[in-house]
């Protein structure tokens, strides 16, 4: 009879652990990953950086912010293999298992419950130029264009390309250019207003690369590496006289509203700086 006892003293023990609402907790469906984004190369932490776990055969993505010292959790992450990356605006993205940013990384794989430990992924500052712009008495030029450019091989040759990574002067004539990948890169200025008008006459400021050239072959390029800040990119600019030329835009019909853009030719380069842009009416104007 004893076993049958103890059976069923278990059963009531089981009966009254179930009616104190003792119930047993469900087991985590997942591995937990503690983490860390650092500022590569070094090891301080990276604060409200994005963390994203994305399986690689497909589903859902898991986003988290770091905390104030580079610090992230995710919870219940189901066994698999995983893309798991960082970034933040300004820095230069980064993949686990990355160790510069030309490197691809690896995998994330989660197996049997456990994650790799420990998880740090390292993300880069890109460098970034800053400077002002101003006219020959030093008074600020606002609202124009400041933008890189840098080499790409075109057509069997290296040539000077515009990119998308630009700024807009304030009033006191300043920008900023964040986030650049190293290499050599020109600065290009491109004003905001094609001419003026000063005692009777027309006058223009003309698109420059950095500090006073019209072409690339006679600006002077720069290098920017990871983290590097360049500052006194200035431009002083100096007014000539501006000049027109007119013309017609013709086809089977007279074609208005079309824009019409005069360039400087650049041989070493693969974008054509404009001076002037109009719009076509009928007849063509282009001012210099």
């Amino acid at each position: 009879m004893a076993p049958l006892l103890v059976a069923i003293g278990l059963a009531v023990e089981g009966l009254n652990a179930q009616q104190a609402g003792d119930s047993p907790q469900p087991k985590p469906s997942g591995a937990v990953v503690l983490g860390r984004v650092v500022h590569g190369p070094g090891n301080t932490g990276v604060a409200e950086a994005f963390v994203r776990i994305h399986p690689r055969q497909g589903g859902p993505t898991i986003a988290v912010l770091t905390d104030s010292a580079g610090q992230f959790v995710l919870f219940d992450i189901p066994d698999g293999a995983y893309d798991l990356e960082a970034s933040k605006p300004g820095y230069w993205f980064g993949r686990f298992g990355q160790r510069h940013p030309d490197e691809r990384g690896r995998d994330f794989v989660v197996g049997s419950g456990r994650a790799p430990s420990p998880v740090v992924i390292p993300i880069w500052k890109g460098g970034e130029v800053s400077g002002t712009v101003t006219d020959e008495s030093g008074d600020a030029i606002a609202g124009s264009t400041v933008q890189v450019m840098t080499t790409m091989a075109r057509g069997g040759r290296l040539r000077w390309v515009l990119q998308s990574d630009r700024s807009l002067t304030d009033d006191r004539g300043g920008f900023r250019i964040t986030g650049l990948y190293p290499g050599e890169y020109l600065i290009v200025f491109k004003p905001a207003q094609s001419t003026f008008e000063l005692d009777g006459r027309r006058w223009a400021y003309p698109a420059l690369i950095h500090p006073a050239a019209s072409s690339t072959g006679a600006a002077s390029p720069f290098a920017i590496d990871i983290n590097d800040e360049r500052v006194g990119v200035d431009f002083r600019l100096k007014a000539v006289e501006a000049r027109r030329i007119s013309g017609r835009v013709t086809g089977a019909a007279t074609v208005g509203g079309l824009p019409v853009r005069l360039s400087v030719w650049d041989d070493a380069a693969d974008t054509e700086l404009d001076v002037g842009v109009t719009w076509s009416a009928g007849h063509a104007r282009s001012r210099r």
